[in-house]
């Protein structure tokens, strides 16, 4: 699609996929920083009272997945990624209004059918709450979690206003 024949405030976006009344991007510009922030610091239970400014940088430097309504984000996810062997899959969620419609699995598939991610030896998430969606695209727990450490560093303490 010739950007300029996008609604004004997905220019920049790759539109990748067209499915029923929804549009399905890859890319970044300000517009879906400013309407994904929205949901993760207001709804999420992961990164509540994140600043706009260090959400933004997260994603600038993520490979970004999002579905839109006309104008309107309805679904977004992104992968911290080197693109050859390793990614983590973060920030994923769907409106609550649009819940259940396939949308999420949608997305999921999008990002899954990338070349790039088809190959990659290690593709990580955490979930409190969608074990069952992701476990259909081949995650599961930790093989060996004796491997495995982390930095941990709770958002209501790092996002205080």
């Amino acid at each position: 699609m010739d950007q300029s024949q996008k609604p004004k405030n997905l220019i920049g976006l790759n539109k990748i996929l067209q499915k029923e009344n929804l549009d399905y991007y890859e890319g970044c510009n300000e517009y879906l920083i400013t309407q994904a922030h929205h949901y993760i610091a207001n709804e999420s239970y992961w990164s509540p009272g994140i600043s706009l400014e260090l959400f933004g940088k997260a994603l600038e430097h993520s490979w970004n997945f999002s579905a839109f309504e006309s104008e309107k984000l309805v679904a977004f996810a992104r992968l911290v990624t080197d693109y050859a062997t390793f990614a983590y899959l973060g920030d994923v969620f769907v409106m609550a209004e649009y819940r259940g419609k396939g949308i999420g699995k949608n997305l999921m598939q999008l990002i899954f059918s990338r070349e790039e991610v088809r190959y990659m030896r290690r593709i990580i998430l955490a979930t409190s709450d969608a074990h069952q969606l992701y476990e259909k695209y081949g995650f599961a727990p930790l093989k060996n979690p004796s491997i495995m450490m982390e930095i941990f560093r709770p958002a209501e303490e790092l996002y205080k206003a």
